[in-house]
């Protein structure tokens, strides 16, 4: 999740791997949102923050963590 920070965003195949279970699995409904509000995009199987995402990295990120929580 904290590869979000990064502008090259993060595997989500890579962090499936490593935590045993999907984002969309746990966060499914707030990735879709944050995706259909142009905070974040997907390229194949890499989740990043979009220009106008990447200054609410923090609230993104918090959002995607309290579904999951």
């Amino acid at each position: 999740m904290l590869g979000l920070r990064l502008r090259g965003g993060f595997s989500l195949a890579d962090a499936e791997r490593a935590c045993g279970i999907s984002l969309a699995d746990v966060a499914g409904a707030a990735l879709a949102r944050a995706e259909a509000e142009e905070l974040l995009e997907r390229d194949g199987e890499t989740l990043r923050l979009t220009p106008v995402g990447f200054p609410l990295a923090n609230a993104v990120m918090a959002r995607l963590m309290a579904e999951g929580a």
